[in-house]
């Protein structure tokens, strides 16, 4: 099962992942595409809306938890232009867990040494890029070309993409002129106030750098609206048959990482990924150890910091986390 929803996440697909449990242990657990793929008894309203919206959720059901997880491919990402912002934004984003692609139409700047964040880097002339290239659906541009004239042709295209975001580096002066041009071509004004430019959030930023960090703050911003309590593929990807996958399945008061966070624990002592760290993650880490050796399967966890204990920990308040261990090779 696993293997399969594996093969499909590395395609770009979304999948879900259904976990029914006890308060102890898991009992199932299902890997599917849509809703219509579960048994019966589970093509609830309530579930088929949560495939609609593309959410993780956890809720019971008499003496029956279930947590479903949207694992979602990773956000694609169109660099306009490889000039030094778009080095600085290439390597943020990437550590961001976007999905990077570079272009520029100069061979010295799309060059995937120069880029080696980028999952592509394309050397092309812009006029011929937006016609034969295929842009995945509801993806992320920004445009930062090495001027103005490039952007907006860049701009022109995008808008009749279907995309989640559009930003354009420049000035007011600037963005207002090619706003202006557009408008007078028939853009439509709705279409123009879903462009961010001057793109980034304003940290009053000035180095390329700086730049670079506002863009992916924005970009960081508009995702967690979009995609409300997912999961991303980042750590799917990497789960093999002699690890433990740790899942936080719900979370009360000041823990430092959301619903569906995932850590996966081997049995040489190494992981990936990240439940919250500090006394939380140390407590998965050694319950993962006693599940190794343990016949059991699966474990749920509940885990309590007070408010003394996360004084001690730098935190100001403290919390309650429930965690799911599954072993790995029981899901193949």
């Amino acid at each position: 099962m696993l293997e399969k929803m594996q093969e499909q996440i590395k395609k770009g697909v979304t999948m879900f992942a259904l976990h029914e449990l006890d308060d102890t242990k898991q009992k199932r657990c299902w890997f599917v595409e849509k809703a219509e793929e579960l048994p019966s008894f589970l093509q609830s309203e309530h579930i088929k809306e949560l495939f609609h919206e593309k959410k993780s959720a956890y809720w019971k059901d008499g003496d029956t938890s279930y947590m479903l997880e949207c694992v979602l491919p990773k956000t694609p990402l169109y660099i306009m232009g490889g000039g030094t912002i778009a080095l600085f934004l290439a390597q943020m984003a990437q550590m961001c867990d976007f999905e990077v692609h570079v272009f520029d139409d100069r061979k010295e700047f799309a060059d995937s040494h120069r880029f080696p964040w980028a999952e592509e880097v394309l050397c092309m002339p812009f006029d011929e890029l937006f016609s034969c290239y295929h842009f995945q659906k509801d993806a992320y541009f920004v445009l930062v070309t090495r001027g103005h004239l490039n952007d907006e042709k860049c701009l022109k295209e995008v808008l009749q993409l279907s995309y989640s975001y559009v930003g354009m580096i420049g000035s007011k002066r600037k963005n207002n002129i090619i706003r202006e041009h557009l408008l007078m071509q028939g853009y439509e004004k709705e279409k123009l106030d879903e462009v961010h430019a001057p793109i980034g959030i304003d940290i009053q930023s000035d180095t390329p750098a700086e730049i670079a960090v506002s863009i992916v703050a924005e970009l960081i911003q508009k995702r967690a609206q979009l995609r409300p309590q997912s999961t991303t593929e980042s750590v799917w990807k990497k789960v093999e048959k002699d690890c433990i996958l740790a899942t936080i399945l719900y979370h009360h008061g000041s823990t430092p990482r959301e619903m569906g966070s995932k850590m996966l624990i081997f049995k040489d002592g190494h992981i990936e990924g990240s439940v919250g760290g500090g006394s939380l993650e140390y407590a998965v880490q050694k319950q993962a150890e006693l599940l190794f050796q343990s016949l059991d399967t699966s474990q749920v966890m509940y885990f309590s910091l007070s408010n003394e204990d996360a004084a001690k920990e730098g935190m100001v308040c403290g919390g309650d986390a429930c965690v799911l261990l599954e072993k790995a090779d029981i899901l193949w």
